[in-house]
């Protein structure tokens, strides 16, 4: 038996080919969604096992459609996907959130003031730690497709 948690799916409303829109469709159905607002589709699920839509995601990373996926569990976790661009590789982590930030034991920014015996080094000890925390931003919302769609006067 799997523990079965609140859970939601955010990807961009640009990346919603009609082939990622056939993938949502036979997934589902959802809660709620696929739903589009403010340039993002989102997908909910009240009673998702283990906090993950494992069918879906496995596609999207098929796919190379980026995503966000928050699970409500305890503690609280947070998938990114990012598919490889650009010559990077493809990124995916998930993360544990404590009041919607990434956590970070205690333990380990113990040992790297132990371990770090000047500010230069503790800075850079601090960075890489952040980086293995968090080494993908959230999903940003897109911005304006031309000038044309930016608000202004009439």
């Amino acid at each position: 038996m799997g523990e079965w948690f609140w859970t939601r799916l955010v990807m961009r409303e640009r990346d919603v080919t009609p082939e990622v829109r056939a993938v949502l469709e036979a997934e589902g159905p959802y809660d709620e969604g696929p739903e589009t607002e403010d340039g993002f589709v989102e997908v909910v699920g009240y009673e998702q096992k283990w906090g993950e839509f494992p069918g879906l995601e496995a596609k999207l990373v098929a796919l190379g459609v980026p995503f966000d996926r928050y699970s409500g569990c305890e503690p609280a976790l947070e998938r990114r996907f990012r598919p490889a661009q650009d010559g990077r590789p493809a990124v995916d982590v998930e993360v544990a959130l404590v009041d919607g930030e990434p956590f970070v034991p205690l333990e380990k920014l113990r040992h790297l003031l132990e371990r770090c015996g000047d500010y230069a080094s503790l800075r850079g000890e601090l960075s890489r730690l952040i980086e293995g925390r968090e080494p993908v931003p959230p999903l940003e919302p897109p911005g304006p497709a031309s000038p044309d769609d930016q608000p202004g006067e009439l």
